[in-house]
């Protein structure tokens, strides 16, 4: 149309849309928290129709499970990038786990109420969150293979039960803080340390 060079398609407008839903629903969640937090309250604040929040998002549960599995793909995405190649594999582990934990402590009441609330979650958004951990498990183990390249790890080091007790020792550190609400992440943050040094001291042997 005349005046109208670069009209947006339908997609590009649901895309808008949607980008400017989780910015609103992440804000209302920080500042209310997930029980006081409506569905009216997110519509209102991005100047839309509370259909159109449910058309996006189904419930405020799934509402909740998108803003963070989209905040965790965003931490990975900037602590995987900003990962040292060169690191020894104990400093490499120690660094992705403390990255995260120093993340959700910068606001610890946002990821507290977010993950009390899916880190058990079901059905289609457990297979989502479970495949986001699988992706992160994956660089977990490219740097544990390196590792074992370089003579770092012993030869016979079974990469998948190490990637799994990296996992565990992380989760076992993160529930501690969700508990606590990440009031003493750098206690976390040593004792995680602490149990990765000694995963890979095994490992050496």
């Amino acid at each position: 149309m005349p005046g109208n060079k670069n009209p947006k398609t339908r997609k590009q407008q649901s895309e808008a849309t949607h980008r400017l839903l989780l910015e609103n629903a992440r804000k209302a969640l920080k500042k209310r928290g997930f029980a006081a937090t409506t569905i009216r309250e997110v519509a209102e604040s991005a100047g839309v129709a509370t259909g159109t929040v449910m058309a996006h998002f189904g419930s405020k549960e799934e509402m909740l499970y998108e803003v963070l599995h989209h905040d965790i793909n965003n931490i990975a995405e900037v602590v995987f990038a900003s990962a040292k190649p060169d690191l020894p594999v104990c400093k490499s582990l120690q660094f992705i786990g403390e990255s995260f934990l120093k993340e959700y402590a910068s606001e610890p009441d946002l990821y507290a109420n977010f993950l009390e609330h899916s880190l058990f979650a079901r059905g289609t958004w457990g297979d989502r969150f479970t495949e986001q951990v699988e992706q992160v498990g994956g660089q977990v183990a490219a740097i544990l293979s390196a590792a074992v390249q370089r003579k770092e790890l012993h030869t016979n080091t079974d990469i998948r039960a190490a990637t799994m007790t990296f996992f565990a020792n992380y989760y076992f550190v993160l529930i501690i803080q969700i508990k606590c609400r990440f009031a003493d992440v750098d206690a976390g943050v040593t004792q995680l340390r602490m149990l990765v040094e000694h995963q890979i001291e095994g490992l050496k042997r």
